[in-house]
């Protein structure tokens, strides 16, 4: 007889809905709980690939667009902020200034 929801001939497959961890087999989360998780992460993905393509590919050909720099400059502060890259910087809009140039 095996534990822990497992099954096979040396208990060592989970049932179907369940996934194998180093402590057992544990339910798998319904579709509703990681549809949101996904959903954030394939944005962010997109966001950050958006980013470096323009900063790669299209910056160099649209330098007096003030629209797309400033997009830029707002998305690179936020995004450094987030990471806690600019804890303590007094003058943090001269520093992504000098970055984006």
């Amino acid at each position: 007889k095996c534990n822990n929801n497992a099954t096979g001939p040396v208990c060592g497959v989970c049932r179907p809905g369940w996934a194998f961890t180093s402590s057992g087999c544990v339910l798998c989360p319904s579709e509703d709980r990681i549809a949101p998780i996904r959903n954030a992460a394939i944005v962010l993905f997109l966001f950050c690939f958006c980013i470096v393509w323009y900063r790669v590919s299209w910056r160099a050909l649209f330098p007096r667009i003030w629209i797309l720099n400033w997009i830029y400059e707002k998305a690179l502060k936020w995004f450094s902020a987030y990471l806690g890259a600019l804890d303590g910087v007094d003058n943090a809009q001269v520093l992504i200034s000098s970055i984006g140039e």
